[in-house]
């Protein structure tokens, strides 16, 4: 059976509480166990959350639902996919990660990325279902189209969209998307000029998106791509576990021998050292975007929040609140779609 992570409901669970609404109050009404949703990386069965989006279209009786939840999608609400996504250099690698990697968050959606020419689309297929809401295939549309608005710099230069249900909210989803909207279609999804592939990110972050595709690989199970990965990944988990990594010790863990180590990072033009310093700093920036300042001193092992900043100052040249609102978009824009430039 399909399943979902039951952070893929915060966002709804935003919108109803914009609403007025009582999250806990409203699940147990609908029949959901509202401890089911306290841990965001719970999975749960796909049946389970189509019928909270059904409960919750029920409620609201908004038959745009899907973009109103998809115009509440920030970079760090799905956590390691979004945070993945938004730190790819390109909308093309951006789109590339989230086919490969979607199955963190779900694999109940497929989502896949083509070049057709001068055009390329980007085309979802939700999986494991008898049947689809509406709502839900255009938030599934919508959130990733969304994405390239908000995030790329330039113009998406969208020219259709396309959905497999019939006519449903049809003036609010041709408001929301600003471009040709095409129902009863054989697929759901939106095309693209293919320059559009080529766009640069606003919170583009190669270091970071690195260790976080490691990462990925690693929840998904996936065999280790290259050996180079190996040395970085013993880093990262010994960080995570407060540990202090020492180069014997990452030998030793890799089993090999140091003198084996050393020679294979000269290789690589690098040393222990420099390789415990980049990760560092990546894992900084993740803890950054993930907890309040306090914490994330903590989890890198820093004994005062004054002494984090400063080193978070000067790893990335900029504070730490600076740089978790600059990568996360936070302001009293950040939470509604951005029209496209020149529509």
């Amino acid at each position: 059976m399909a399943t979902i992570a039951a952070r893929a409901m915060f966002p709804v669970f935003t919108v109803l509480r914009e609403a007025g609404i009582d999250i806990e109050s409203f699940l147990r009404r609908g029949g959901f166990e509202p401890s089911a949703f306290e841990d965001g990386d719970r999975r749960l069965p796909v049946t389970t959350t189509d019928r909270l989006w059904a409960v919750a279209g029920e409620v609201l009786r908004e038959p745009e639902l899907g973009l109103r939840v998809a115009s509440r999608v920030e970079l760090g609400s799905y956590g390691l996919l979004t945070y993945l996504i938004g730190a790819s250099r390109t909308w093309g690698e951006a789109m590339a990660r989230l086919c490969r990697y979607y199955a963190v968050l779900s694999d109940g959606v497929k989502y896949s990325v083509a070049r057709h020419g001068r055009t390329a689309s980007v085309r979802v297929q939700l999986l494991g279902r008898k049947a689809v809401a509406p709502e839900l295939e255009q938030f599934t549309v919508a959130v990733t189209h969304q994405f390239g608005r908000r995030f790329c710099v330039g113009s998406l230069a969208t020219t259709r969209i396309c959905f497999r249900h019939p006519p449903h909210a049809a003036t609010a989803v041709a408001s929301f998307f600003g471009v040709p909207v095409e129902f009863n279609r054989p697929w759901n999804g939106f095309e693209v000029l293919a320059e559009a592939l080529d766009l640069p990110l606003v919170a583009g972050d190669a270091g970071l998106a690195e260790i976080l595709e490691t990462h990925a690989q690693v929840v998904l199970g996936a065999p280790r791509a290259r050996r180079d990965d190996e040395v970085r990944i013993w880093l990262a988990d010994a960080l995570r576990t407060n540990a202090r990594p020492s180069a014997s010790g990452a030998a030793a863990g890799l089993g090999m021998s140091s003198r084996t180590l050393r020679r294979r990072l000269a290789e690589r033009g690098t040393t222990f050292q420099a390789e415990l310093d980049a990760v560092r700093v990546e894992l900084a920036k993740i803890a950054v975007l993930e907890l309040e300042l306090p914490a994330a001193a903590a989890r890198l092992g820093f004994a005062s929040t004054s002494s984090f900043s400063k080193a978070f100052r000067r790893w990335t040249g900029m504070p730490p609140g600076a740089f978790r609102s600059a990568w996360l978009g936070e302001g009293p824009a950040a939470s509604e779609p951005r029209r496209e430039r020149g529509r």
